[in-house]
């Protein structure tokens, strides 16, 4: 009953959206906690396909109360993202741990560019989903799953760092790059190099956009071709990471 699930979604984000823009906070704390109670149940049922059409409607309502200036409500979304997060964790759904640090990166580039009080908290909350993983598993080695949800966090991360230093708000960047920064290098240039290549792709091609039709129509690791300079400069931040860069030579596209 994908399908289903998700026409629930949208019906529950549009009737949170009314209630918002009716100030009718207590429907839209109803809301709030149905969304909660089909994250739920999409984690226990291990169905992550739903889980990800799910949660672009959660933030998509999210999105809508930070345009109505209800800051409580954006920060216990925030919250709730993060709860979950860490349960699918536990529950072995890892890429719908990579969904939840997608959209709280997207959440927080929209809290900046309406000047919210909230971004900073938005960008916090990102930052610590990265770190759950070595605290779940209660071990510095990670299996190959989990070091690709923790790749794919931290592409997010990039892409919303260069996203601040865009709009001039470095401040918000150095959050990120000090929670970075003890990264090993050759991570790091892995995922400057991945990045790197996802936009030259693009850049070959007269799409603005991703090239196939999906779900939801974004792409997780699509870095704009106009953030490319901010990414440049984020990662310049890093001492050695050039050093590294020209040992590994440039970039061969797929």
């Amino acid at each position: 009953m994908r399908q289903a699930s998700t026409l629930v979604a949208i019906h529950s984000r549009e009737l949170g959206i009314r209630a918002l823009e009716a100030q009718q906070l207590t429907v839209a704390g109803w809301v709030i906690k149905f969304f909660n109670t089909y994250l739920r149940d999409v984690i226990n049922a291990r169905d992550i396909r739903s889980g990800y059409n799910l949660l672009k409607q959660y933030r998509l309502l999210a999105e809508a109360a930070l345009q109505h200036r209800q800051s409580a409500l954006v920060l216990q979304i925030v919250g709730y993202f993060r709860y979950y997060s860490l349960i699918a964790y536990k529950a072995g759904l890892f890429f719908l741990s990579e969904t939840f640090g997608f959209d709280l990166g997207m959440l927080a580039q929209s809290s900046c560019a309406l000047g919210s009080e909230t971004t900073e908290a938005i960008v916090q909350a990102l930052l610590r989903l990265d770190q759950d993983p070595v605290r779940v598993s209660g071990t510095e080695s990670l299996s190959e799953q989990q070091e690709t949800t923790l790749r794919g966090i931290r592409k997010t991360q990039v892409r919303v760092a260069a996203y601040f230093l865009r709009c001039g708000r470095e401040d918000l960047a150095k959050l990120i790059y000090w929670d970075m920064q003890h990264e090993p290098l050759a991570r790091l240039q892995s995922i400057r190099q991945e990045l790197q290549s996802t936009t030259a792709v693009i850049a070959t091609r007269t799409e603005s956009s991703f090239w196939e039709f999906t779900d939801r129509g974004e792409n997780f690791y699509f870095l704009e071709p106009a953030l490319q300079p901010y990414a440049d400069q984020f990662f310049g931040w890093f001492q050695g990471l050039a050093a590294v860069q020209e040992e590994q030579g440039s970039v061969e596209l797929p």
